[in-house]
């Protein structure tokens, strides 16, 4: 029997859900240096079941630190993003519970619908994708 995985929304998740469930591959939006805002976030990020979705290059405010898409294909964003949607899809494909945030990636500060449309417009698409062939 092929068992299929299914992608779910949450709203918010804590370390004490992500070790509750060490099936569960959760999935949170992330910089590209890996670099966590706060205890909570760190936290989440060592855990063996968590992996980040690049929204922006570094932690702040400035605006340096945020994607544009005139990153999208010279600077690595491409190829770092398809990664984890194939490691995503793969978790997937092995009949895995994925779990991502229903706001979906790159609001609040990454500001990705505005700053970098075609990214988020990848990102969503792929999100899509998945959620059609993997429902919860």
């Amino acid at each position: 029997m092929n068992r299929r995985g299914h992608l779910l929304r949450i709203k918010q998740l804590t370390p004490e859900m992500v070790r509750g469930m060490p099936d569960t591959l959760f999935v949170l939006d992330d910089n590209m240096q890996r670099a966590s805002p706060s205890d909570r976030a760190e936290a989440l990020r060592r855990e063996p079941n968590v992996i980040g979705l690049p929204t922006r290059w570094a932690l702040g405010d400035d605006p340096a630190a945020l994607f544009g898409d005139a990153d999208w294909r010279s600077n690595g964003i491409f190829q770092t993003i398809s990664d984890v949607f194939d490691e995503i899809e793969a978790a997937l494909v092995h009949g895995r519970t994925v779990v991502v945030p229903s706001a979906g990636f790159g609001q609040a500060g990454s500001d990705l619908p505005r700053r970098a449309p075609e990214i988020h417009a990848f990102i969503t698409g792929r999100l899509q994708e998945l959620e059609t062939d993997y429902p919860g």
